[in-house]
């Protein structure tokens, strides 16, 4: 993960070198650029209390809420760059993203024998200006949702092995 902070805005970009995210939250204070492990920072950031407090001291982040604990550090130039393009950014509610791919993530399948299908091994998404739905399935099961929203247009697969981490 690579996290940084201007003072007001928190953002965390993660990578794989499949797949490419970011996110941002409100925050208070600066953070220089740098990256952390995802699995760790993941895990802390899951079971903290709602205020979290990150600071640089000797090369490392600390990270305290319901504890404190120091996480190595690789510099942030060292980050993959993020693969060139006309992107366009969009807006999705994020909250109504997750619950939508937390009830359809069941159906599919993040290991399947037959790797000649990727919608069996995905979380499909679709968002319209006013309407979003996701899929899953593995050809015998099927599980949909669709949520009146406001919404940037978008299509997309997310791998089922990587779903639940956006959530």
């Amino acid at each position: 993960l690579l996290i940084s902070s201007d003072g007001k805005r928190f953002s965390v970009r993660a990578t794989d070198l499949d797949c490419h995210a970011q996110a941002f939250c409100e925050c208070e204070g600066a953070l220089e650029p740098v990256c952390v492990g995802a699995q760790v920072f993941t895990g802390l950031s899951k079971s903290a209390n709602p205020v979290i407090e990150l600071t640089l001291d000797n090369n490392r982040l600390k990270f305290k809420s319901n504890g404190v604990a120091s996480l190595s550090l690789v510099p942030a130039n060292e980050f993959p760059e993020w693969a060139a393009g006309d992107f366009k950014s969009i807006g999705l509610p994020c909250g109504d993203l997750a619950e939508c791919i937390q009830n359809v993530h069941w159906a599919s399948d993040p290991n399947p024998a037959d790797t000649s299908r990727p919608l069996v091994s995905c979380v499909w998404v679709k968002c319209e200006p006013k309407l979003m739905r996701t899929a899953a399935t593995t050809g015998q099961v099927l599980a949909t949702e669709s949520r009146a929203l406001i919404s940037s247009p978008c299509e997309f697969l997310l791998p089922s092995s990587h779903a639940l981490r956006l959530v």
